[in-house]
């Protein structure tokens, strides 16, 4: 029932002839997300599946993101019946009605659907059931070149996912709105701005779902290279999150949590950090020093490191913005102009972010002559 839909190892039906099957068990659970444990009265006493749900439990215990242990009972055991350490304690799968294993099939793939956020494998019925049917009508309606059309929709996933009450309707939901944010990208030129819009909505629609946790959403990439310019990710918890090669102008995290979160090669002008928290946050060839509201308490809990060296002067952050931005400055909004103006005085200050920085560049210079000359 489970394997048309995804991979599933079973012992009697994958192992070969010759094959030391010790060693391809613990491969295969190694490998998989999920570990089922069939439990019966005599699951107690059956001594390697017992070895094989210690293992599971242990990894489930260093990371259950990865890896998942799920007890299935067939039927409805006695109270006092024998079941491994630590296996009681995990939210199980019960037969209904007993011995129906369709249903158990059934529970099974809305699992992986919830911890892959792939909801393309659950069973027809069971998406009428959760309300996914409707959902996607409803993404056909999102066009990045009908603004009108596509913020309807947008109010309409909302309303579906609050009205439901469905956990995986909602997961369903900000799966598919997070995918749709890399579709239509305009590598090169400037994206036009009902495309902006659109997706300003999307990320709008997507926190109304998630609340500030973001994080789980981005953890694969899934913003990297794109266009966000203005998103407002203020007071998200964004820690891990790469925005690699990302057109970030004007974007808001302000009391944001990126902690370990990459800003490799992206441009940042005028993108608002007052407040963020930057642990061991990257900044490879980003142009911190022409963001707003960083302070040195902040960028002290940065990868150091990684930070670019600053532009002696203002005739130098002008060339830098003639050689990395397409629009030239005297096009920007006024109040742009003068916040970025602001943010490279308080910067250049004797004192100020820039000679920090300096300071530290020559720190490290010194500290790596020093190890070469021993």
């Amino acid at each position: 029932m489970l394997r048309t839909k995804c991979r599933v190892f079973l012992d009697s039906q994958c192992l070969l002839p010759g094959d030391d099957w010790d060693l391809k068990l613990s491969e295969a659970q190694a490998l998989a997300r999920i570990t089922v444990v069939i439990v019966s009265e005599v699951t107690g006493q059956a001594y390697y599946e017992r070895e094989e749900i210690a293992t599971a439990i242990a990894m489930a215990r260093e990371n259950e993101n990865l890896h998942r242990v799920v007890p299935v009972f067939l039927e409805k055991l006695p109270p006092d019946a024998a079941l491994p350490y630590g296996l009681r304690l995990k939210h199980g799968i019960s037969a209904s009605p007993p011995g129906d294993i369709s249903s158990i099939a059934e529970q099974l793939l809305i699992l992986i659907a919830r911890l892959n956020r792939d909801y393309s494998s659950i069973h027809s019925a069971s998406a009428r059931e959760h309300g996914t049917n409707e959902l996607d009508l409803l993404f056909k309606e999102i066009d990045n070149h009908n603004l009108l059309q596509s913020r309807r929709a947008l109010l309409r996933i909302k309303q579906l996912t609050d009205s439901s009450g469905s956990r995986v309707l909602k997961e369903a939901g900000m799966s598919r709105l997070r995918d749709f944010l890399a579709v239509g990208d305009f590598e090169g030129n400037i994206i036009p701005y009902r495309v902006r819009e659109v997706r300003r909505l999307i990320l709008q629609t997507i926190r109304a779902l998630a609340g500030k946790q973001l994080n789980a959403l981005f953890q694969n990439g899934e913003l990297e290279y794109l266009d966000l310019y203005g998103f407002d990710f203020s007071g998200a918890q964004l820690s891990g999150v790469s925005f690699r090669h990302c057109f970030l102008v004007e974007a808001n995290f302000a009391g944001a949590v990126l902690d370990r979160a990459s800003f490799h090669s992206a441009s940042i002008r005028n993108v608002n950090f007052t407040g963020a928290r930057l642990k061991a946050t990257e900044f490879i060839n980003a142009d911190w020093f022409n963001a707003s509201g960083l302070i040195l308490s902040q960028l002290q809990e940065v990868q150091r490191e990684t930070l670019l060296p600053c532009p002696a002067n203002t005739n130098e952050l002008h060339r830098y913005l003639q050689g990395h931005y397409v629009l030239p400055f005297a096009e920007w909004l006024p109040h742009v102009q003068e916040q970025l103006l602001a943010n490279w005085r308080e910067y250049l200050r004797a004192g100020g972010l820039c000679s920090a920085v300096a300071e530290w560049k020559q720190f490290l210079r010194e500290g790596h002559q020093s190890r070469r000359s021993t």
